[in-house]
Formats: structure tokens, sequence, C-alpha cells
């Protein structure tokens, strides 16, 4: 794997313990062929042409396409992989269910769905057009092993306005305006918070009131968001009708980290 892409992975805290760069990029994305001796684009050509064969498979890792010359192009160091299928998630048309082959940046891909971490701009690029998808982060990612085909949900997420500051719970409660939030310890499970005060208040006070989780809930500040699992309102305060509410909110789990 590259260098920048190593790097790249250090940062999220992945590490590959050992790695063969002598292998050919062919090898890394499990490509056979039945003529040993064809040039990588001959041997792609094959591929596209042959109706049983595998689609999405490519003789080099820097020419791919599905057939029909699907790709889908992710922001360095990801990169272009070839494009099984594209499909819109939603009508919104902020999120897309693909399917892509497996390759040598699978690694990446995972990495960046574990961390959360956005990856930019990304180009569904198919015969009918082209599909351009800003701010992107993949949501979901599945995949049935090793070499194996990779589904993954990508959703473009609306940058926010410098300076807002929102907590988002789950539904009915939704988002707020959040005015403060501060860790209490270094667990990194229970946060102190402060919300204006909003329609949603009943919600929050029966939530508190009967000890019932209100599920996942999200502190964005700029440039920061800091994602709590499985969480209880352990502690409430209100100096009186339409004031500001003040939340000790408790997570099963530390909080996870990523940038905005």
């Amino acid at each position: 794997m590259p260098e920048k892409q190593d790097a790249w992975l250090e940062t999220l805290g992945v590490r590959f313990e050992s790695s063969d760069e002598d292998s050919s990029a062919a090898d890394v994305a499990g490509v056979t062929s039945d003529n040993a001796s064809d040039s990588a684009p001959d041997a792609a050509a094959d591929v596209a042409d042959d109706a049983t064969g595998v689609a999405g498979q490519i003789a080099r890792a820097d020419i791919v396409g599905a057939p029909g010359g699907s790709t889908l192009v992710v922001d360095d160091p990801i990169g272009v992989l070839p494009l099984l299928s594209a499909s819109p998630a939603g009508s919104a048309g902020r999120a897309f269910n693909v399917v892509v082959a497996s390759t040598a940046k699978d690694g990446l891909l995972v990495a960046a769905s574990v961390s959360g971490t956005l990856i930019g701009t990304v180009k569904i690029s198919q015969p009918s057009g082209v599909t351009t998808l800003q701010n992107v982060q993949i949501t979901a990612l599945s995949a049935s092993g090793a070499g194996s085909n990779i589904t993954m949900t990508l959703e473009s997420i609306p940058p926010r306005k410098s300076g807002l500051a929102t907590l988002i719970m789950d539904d009915p409660i939704g988002e707020l305006p959040l005015i403060s939030a501060s860790p209490v310890g270094s667990g990194g499970r229970e946060f102190n918070v402060v919300v204006a005060s909003s329609a949603k208040d009943p919600l929050i006070f029966a939530a508190s009131t009967f000890g019932k989780s209100v599920g996942t809930v999200k502190i964005s500040l700029p440039g920061v968001v800091f994602t709590l699992r499985n969480v209880l309102i352990s502690s409430l305060n209100i100096s009186g009708a339409g004031a500001p509410i003040a939340m000790t909110l408790n997570s099963s789990s530390p909080a996870e980290v990523s940038a905005e």
C-alpha cells in the first residue's frame, strides 16, 4: 500500500502488521486471467467482454471499471473503484446504496466507515450519467468475506454553519439547539450539556423521569462531533418555563469522536 495511504490509516488508528509490496495489484485485487501473458488492458477487456465473468474484476489497481465503464471516484487516497451497482437511498438525493468490487483499497474503505471519517467528494459515474456527492460519509458497510464485493451506503452530510452547535437525539426528540457541552471525568461516557428550551421539552422531561433511553445522541460542535450510544438522561435541571435545560447524559460506551 502506498505510503500516503498508510499515513492516512495511521491517523485513524489502523495499522497493517505486514504487507507484500512485491505482489502485483492484480494479485491484491484477486484477479485471474486465462492467459498470463496478456497485457493489463487486454485482460481488463477480456473480463468486460466475457458475459460470464465476474462483474467489476480488474487487471490493475489503476485500471478500474465494471462492465459498461461504471466507476466510483473518491477523493485521495481511495481513488477510483469499479462500481457494480448504485441506487438512491430515500428521496432526498443525499444518500446512495452502492456495490463495488474488492480491490487493494478495501482497508481504506473499512477504516473510513469504522471511524466515521468523511471521504470527501464522490462521483458515481455510470453510462447514464455522473452523480456527484459532496462531504460524503460511509454510514454503512458490509462484505461477506475477504475478496468479496463491498456494499456501502454513502451519505452527503450537509455542512453546518460556522459556530452552530446542536444536540441530536433519536426520534421523537430530534435536533435541539445546544448552548454548551463538556465531558464529565476522563471515561468519555458522561457529558454535561445545556440546550435551549423548545417544543421538545416535555419529551426530555419524560425520558429523564422514567429513565428511558434516548438512543444515540450526537453532540455536534464546530469541527467535531461526539457520538454517544444508548444514552440515559441521569440528571436534569431547569430554572423555569422557557429557561435553558441542563442535563447530564450517560452513554453505555465511550464517546466516538469524528470530524465535522
